[in-house]
């Protein structure tokens, strides 16, 4: 079972009329909604690279310092 924590946001009314009318039409849930968002947001090029590089950067070191 996944843990789940609340989280309050404020919202536009704009950008909650936005939520409602994809929850409405997809059926989703708010939560089920947002968590989609947000995990396509982090799925992008932009974010996912932020996410990436460090590690590979640092592999990228470690292993030059292991040839000297």
């Amino acid at each position: 079972m996944t843990r789940t924590k609340q989280t309050n946001i404020r919202l536009s009314v704009f950008t909650r009329q936005q939520l409602d009318t994809i929850c409405r039409i997809t059926g989703m849930n708010q939560s089920e909604v947002i968590q989609t968002a947000i995990d396509r947001f982090y799925q992008t090029p932009e974010i996912y690279s932020q996410i990436v590089n460090p590690f590979k950067e640092m592999a990228e070191y470690e292993s030059e310092t292991e040839e000297e």
